[in-house]
């Protein structure tokens, strides 16, 4: 079962449909007053208590980077598909975006690092099978084997060359979140609530149940 206290934020990279000749032209302006119509509360990225946009160079196009504050499941989720809901109207994702997840990762040991390494690992081609094949190794989300990773020389947390592999174990240090990587841009509410639950679900089985998959 998922631990209803665990905190997850999602970050979804997106390019606007239409273009300046169009009847539809959306931008940055038009996204964000249809969000804060609909009750969807906006703040600066840096305070981190409500949505907020972010630039990314990887986003080929005119597009931005949307990401949520800190939220737990399961009324996170539902904010998150009222977000979609609007995002959808006026974005699309193309080949260059991705959708990411943190999960909260507070009580994590060295040892609950290397079963969900290892655990994502072993499903990888499963996971594979249901991604474009844009994500399979993109340089933005690299795949990693069953225990090819180092180890921190100060706590021993298992750890990759840097951030940009399938899961992000340098945002422990930076944000206090694990962060999945490899889900391609959508702008399908559903799809990506989908693929939330499996990461926290995966986080739950390996981290706080202590298996590997």
């Amino acid at each position: 079962m998922l631990d209803k206290d665990r905190t997850f934020g999602v970050e979804l990279e997106v390019v606007y449909k239409g273009n300046r000749r169009g009847e539809n032209y959306y931008n940055r302006e038009t996204l964000a007053r249809s969000l804060n119509e609909a009750g969807v509360d906006l703040t600066s990225r840096y305070m981190q208590k409500g949505w907020s946009f972010a630039r990314d160079g990887s986003i080929r196009g005119r597009g931005t980077e949307i990401r949520s504050p800190i939220m737990t499941f399961p009324t996170g989720l539902a904010e998150m598909k009222k977000v979609f809901e609007i995002v959808e109207n006026q974005c699309r994702a193309n080949y260059s975006c991705g959708f990411h997840v943190h999960i909260g990762a507070d009580g994590i040991t060295p040892v609950g690092a290397e079963r969900l390494l290892d655990s994502y690992a072993n499903i990888q081609d499963i996971l594979q099978s249901i991604l474009p094949i844009t994500r399979w190794d993109n340089r933005y989300c690299r795949i990693h084997r069953a225990g090819q990773y180092q180890h921190d020389s100060l706590h021993g947390f298992p750890s990759l060359p840097n951030r940009y592999y399938a899961v992000n174990m340098e945002a422990l240090n930076s944000h206090g979140t694990v962060e999945f990587r490899q889900y391609a841009g959508t702008v399908n509410g559903e799809l990506a609530t989908a693929w939330a639950e499996m990461c926290m679900g995966l986080y739950a089985l390996s981290v706080e149940a202590e298996y590997t998959i």
